[in-house]
C-alpha cells in the first residue's frame, strides 16, 4: 500500500466537500426560502387552503385554492409568493386574489401559467340552488381580471 502524505489527503478532502453541492436533498424545505422553507399568508379571521401550485418564469410561486374570511363561506383564492418565499404585496390585493360572485363557495383546485405568462386557474362554484359549477378564470400578471377571455376574464 502506498503511503500518500498529509497534503494530498487534505487536497482529496477539500475537493471532495468542494464537489459536494450543498444542496438539500429532494423534498427537504429550502431555508433559502423565508429562512425556513415555510411560509403563510392570510390574517387571524382567514383560512386558506392551497391546492394547485405554479411556478412563474421569474421564479414567483402561485398557490391556488379556497379563503374564507370571517367565516364567511369561500371564496376562489390565488396567493403569489416573491423567489424567497414573501408574499408579493403586487399581486391582486396585497399579495391575494380572491374570486366570489356571490354564491355559496368556491375553489380554485389546479393553476397554470401560459407562455405568455397569463395565469389560468380552473375550480368549481357552488351553484344557489345546489351542484357544482365548473370554473375557469384567466388573470393577467399582476392579478388582474384578462377581460380579453371571456369578455370578462372568468
Amino acid at each position: 500500500m502506498r503511503n500518500i502524505s498529509a497534503p494530498v489527503w487534505l487536497i482529496v478532502l477539500a475537493l471532495l466537500v468542494t464537489a459536494s453541492p450543498g444542496y438539500a436533498a429532494d423534498g427537504d424545505l429550502d431555508p433559502s426560502w423565508v429562512g425556513t422553507g415555510l411560509n403563510w399568508i392570510g390574517a387571524s379571521d382567514q383560512i386558506f387552503r392551497g391546492f394547485g401550485i405554479a411556478v412563474q418564469c421569474d421564479n414567483r410561486v402561485l398557490v391556488s385554492g379556497m379563503v374564507n374570511a370571517g367565516g364567511e363561506q369561500g371564496a376562489l383564492g390565488i396567493v403569489r409568493f416573491n423567489p424567497d418565499g414573501s408574499p408579493d404585496t403586487t399581486f391582486g390585493g396585497n399579495s391575494l386574489f380572491a374570486y366570489d360572485p356571490g354564491f355559496y363557495g368556491e375553489t380554485a383546485w389546479d393553476i397554470a401559467v401560459q407562455s405568455d405568462q397569463k395565469i389560468v386557474a380552473v375550480g368549481h362554484e357552488v351553484g344557489f340552488i345546489g351542484g357544482y359549477d365548473f370554473v375557469v378564470l384567466r388573470l393577467l400578471s399582476d392579478g388582474s381580471f384578462d377581460t380579453s377571455f371571456s369578455g370578462d376574464g372568468v
